[in-house]
């Protein structure tokens, strides 16, 4: 297992939204969760030029916000064909709270910044640059369509909670108020074209390809560990972004020790006990969260 000491930002594998997630075998991940549940600053540590650090949390954020949108996608379409229940209701829902948690991650960051380093980044992309051109995002859009979902039910709070998180990120991070994409006289509800998903994941270094459960959750877990080793090393301190971090169900990076026990619950279970039929590793969380405290 290569822990770094420099952060360096890396390709996630991922695969097309809808091909499933395979079985095969994954890297040892608890020298990672370790590092969730207990980070280390003196590794994985990020850039110390603001502008290289600010752009690379924008993109380890998105990775993680890719991986969350995934699981949460294969998660709803499970529901839907196995039938709803309170349970996976709340697990759908704390999925979307990981969401918004990493939605400050990668945007903490000033206005002038966002605006030099990063919007310049994607807008020299393509002028109409969007996250709606994200696939995982766009199939949990669709699933979700599909559901009638209670005004005070937890996900329905989930995803009002959201809408208030991102509205408010984006005030502070571009106060003029317009989104690339309208300001290249585009709406969100055009969709996206398939060059424009293209372009979003090769911004991102997204690479579609088969991969399987074990592989995909080291991935992401070796990202979470990234994550939390830079907020040790650096804890989000702007002003500005306290009122979003306000709206967040819990702190960032307690939801973050508690995405990395839920990522790193079912590869651990099936080195001990043998692949699994199963995709509900919400149970086995808990017993890891309980183990880490």
């Amino acid at each position: 297992m290569d822990i770094p000491v420099r952060a360096r930002l890396e390709v996630l594998p991922m695969p097309m939204p809808a091909q499933r997630l395979t079985a095969g075998d994954g890297e040892d991940v608890r020298g990672y969760l370790a590092l969730a549940v207990a980070p280390r600053p003196e590794v994985f540590a990020s850039p110390d030029d603001p502008a290289e650090r600010a752009f690379y949390r924008w993109v380890l954020g998105h990775h993680l916000a890719f991986g969350t949108w995934r699981l949460l996608g294969d998660l709803l379409e499970d529901l839907l064909r196995d039938g709803v229940t309170d349970a996976g209701m709340a697990e759908a829902a704390l999925w979307y709270d990981r969401y918004s948690a990493l939605q400050l991650y990668a945007g903490s960051c000033t206005a002038d910044t966002y605006a030099q380093v990063i919007r310049a980044r994607m807008m020299a992309r393509n002028p109409a640059f969007s996250g709606v051109w994200a696939r995982d995002y766009e199939r949990v859009l669709a699933l979700l369509g599909r559901y009638d979902l209670p005004a005070d039910g937890v996900l329905k709070q989930a995803l009002k909670r959201h809408r208030l998180i991102h509205m408010t990120l984006a005030k502070i991070l571009v106060p003029q108020g317009e989104s690339l994409l309208k300001q290249a006289g585009r709406r969100p509800g055009e969709g996206a074209t398939d060059d424009e998903r293209d372009t979003l994941d090769e911004f991102f270094l997204v690479h579609r390809r088969p991969t399987s459960d074990a592989e995909f959750r080291a991935h992401l877990l070796r990202r979470v560990a990234a994550l939390q080793c830079d907020l040790a090393a650096r804890p989000l301190d702007l002003p500005t972004h306290t009122g979003v971090a306000d709206l967040l169900p819990a702190g960032l990076s307690s939801m973050m020790r508690d995405l990395a026990t839920t990522l790193a619950a079912r590869p651990l279970l099936e080195e001990h006990d043998g692949p699994r039929q199963t995709d509900r590793t919400e149970p086995a969380a808990d017993e890891l969260r309980r183990r880490a405290s």
